[in-house]
């Protein structure tokens, strides 16, 4: 997969892009991440405290 540059994560990352306007020297794009959970997950932890 190589490496990962400036703030990439590696991996397979779902999202959802909500601004590509930005310029094009600009590194940062506004998205929301999107996750899926188990039927019996406790959603509690999957938020931070």
């Amino acid at each position: 997969m190589g490496f990962n540059i400036g703030n990439e994560e590696g991996g397979l990352h779902y999202a959802i892009v909500l601004d590509n306007n930005n310029a094009l020297g600009h590194s940062l794009i506004t998205i929301v991440p999107l996750t899926s959970v188990k039927p019996k997950t406790d959603l509690k932890n999957l938020y931070d405290n």
